[in-house]
């Protein structure tokens, strides 16, 4: 799951990507990452609404995938590593 959310300004942006285990499995964690984005004013690309919807879990995925590896890592079953996954839309 994906939140975002913009500045009234519309030049700071937060994505927020959710990613959780089911409720059968060896763990049981629900992780949130988040990211700050910038628009540059002098050079702006696309909207800030659009970047965050189309790009923000691409460049969250690889870090929740870490951090759930990483914790899950010192448990009983050893790692996690959840599958890569398109996210593109």
């Amino acid at each position: 799951m994906q939140k975002t959310g913009i500045s009234k300004d519309e030049t700071k942006g937060l994505a927020i990507l959710e990613v959780q285990s089911g409720a059968d499995g060896l763990y049981v964690f629900r992780l949130e990452i988040a990211a700050l984005f910038e628009v540059d004013l002098e050079h702006p690309n696309m909207p800030l609404a659009t970047f965050l919807r189309n790009n923000g879990p691409t460049f969250l995925f690889p870090f929740a995938r870490e951090a759930v590896a990483s914790l899950t890592m010192k448990g009983r079953f050893g790692p996690v590593w959840i599958q890569p996954t398109n996210v593109s839309i």
